[in-house]
């Protein structure tokens, strides 16, 4: 079964007195990045204290599997176990995990209803600085469920799927998500307990035998995370991928919680992102020239133009954010990933890491700089008097922050 340890930073597992987290997973609070996360596999044993004599048992210890789960027989999250690690720990090396959303559901793609849950995952995926890298809109199918869970793992970090956990026929999620990832399904007596405590206490009509056989069933590795408390509903984890519910109301709980969980402590509390918003009088065909001049002067910025075709007084809006990452440095590039290709940037081969260069991060001060800097050069270009607003936000809402309710 798979060790909770790995879980809290742990990437090498020998004796306790020899073994701790790994410093290159510290989060800089005393906590640790789960294993999954460490980008250069040749620090897999710094945390294992170096013994006079060689132990063949530990020496020939496998890497953890990419996983953050816990055998689905406990039912629950597993218990913290371990050190906190050494003092004076490395500080944090790595950029949050790249996000890809799976929606799942015919209904969505005849247009019997709109999706919702795309742009809440957006927003709270941004709200925590954690990109959304990928969106896919499936039916509920079973073979096209699984192949694109499949193709989602080798370009993100993190899989969110969006819908097919219900109790009916075209319910198939769980069963794609065990396919996917080569597990069976198995009884989850965490899931069973949940299910008929959840329903007891909210009144409703007896659970049918086949309603608890079907939903109890999970991917054997699966953990329930109580991430919104002990409450609420559960959200399945298997591996770094998390099953949600597609009712939007469900979905929007869950995915705030799975994106507070995946921040991790990242970011502080309130720490925005440096971002503009310029409202324009003008049509976007006749700052395109201006535009570009200044797109080539501010790599480190990213620039948006959306036309407002039918609005009386406004008919552009450009944004611009602050990049996190030199364009020369991010992963992606270093690895020669092809253009339009997403890279899953926190899990490198271990075959490659030792080549590739640690990721460089602006800091908050320094991509305020870029974007203020960016700014006055578009503001110096654009023709006199265009400029209506400028907002310190990026939303392509053209009502002021300070007057939306």
């Amino acid at each position: 079964p798979y060790c909770s340890l790995y879980d809290e930073g742990y990437t090498s597992l020998g004796r306790v007195a020899d073994t701790a987290p790994c410093p290159a997973l510290a989060k800089g609070d005393g906590k640790y990045w789960p294993a999954y996360m460490l980008s250069d596999w040749t620090l897999e044993r710094a945390g294992r204290t170096k013994k006079k004599r060689k132990d063949a048992a530990d020496d020939g210890a496998a890497p953890p599997p990419s996983s953050t789960s816990s055998d689905a027989s406990t039912g629950d999250d597993s218990a913290t176990a371990g050190t906190d690690g050494s003092a004076g720990a490395a500080p944090l090396p790595l950029s949050p995990p790249v996000v890809g959303l799976l929606v799942i559901g015919d209904e969505i793609l005849k247009g019997q209803t709109g999706d919702l849950n795309m742009r809440e995952a957006a927003v709270a995926l941004r709200s925590r600085r954690i990109p959304l890298a990928r969106v896919a809109v499936v039916p509920d199918d079973l073979d096209d469920i699984v192949a694109e869970i499949a193709r989602m793992c080798q370009e993100v970090d993190v899989v969110v799927t969006s819908g097919g956990v219900g109790p009916t026929h075209d319910d198939v999620t769980l069963r794609a998500v065990a396919g996917a990832l080569g597990m069976p399904l198995v009884r989850h007596p965490g899931m069973v307990r949940c299910l008929l405590e959840r329903h007891a206490v909210r009144g409703g009509a007896a659970l049918g035998a086949a309603a608890l056989d079907k939903m109890a069933l999970l991917p054997r590795d699966g953990v329930l995370r109580y991430l919104a408390g002990r409450d609420e509903w559960p959200i399945l984890q298997c591996r770094n991928l998390y099953v949600l519910p597609g009712v939007p109301q469900f979905f929007a709980a869950k995915i705030h919680a799975v994106a507070a969980h995946l921040a991790a402590g990242a970011e502080p509390a309130g720490r925005r992102a440096a971002t503009r918003k310029v409202v324009l009088s003008v049509a976007e065909n006749s700052i395109v020239g201006h535009l570009n001049e200044v797109v080539g002067r501010h790599p480190h910025v990213a620039f948006g133009s959306y036309p407002f075709v039918d609005h009386p007084q406004f008919k552009t809006v450009v944004t611009l954010e602050g990049k996190e990452c030199p364009q020369a440095t991010r992963p992606d590039v270093a690895l020669g990933t092809a253009p339009g290709r997403f890279a899953r940037r926190n899990s490198w081969p271990v075959d490659t890491a030792a080549s590739v260069p640690p990721v460089v991060r602006f800091t908050p001060e320094e991509m305020e700089q870029h974007v203020r800097a960016a700014l006055s050069d578009l503001i110096a270009l654009l023709p006199g008097e265009s400029v209506l607003r400028v907002d310190r936000e990026d939303s392509l809402s053209t009502t002021p922050l300070s007057r939306r309710k």
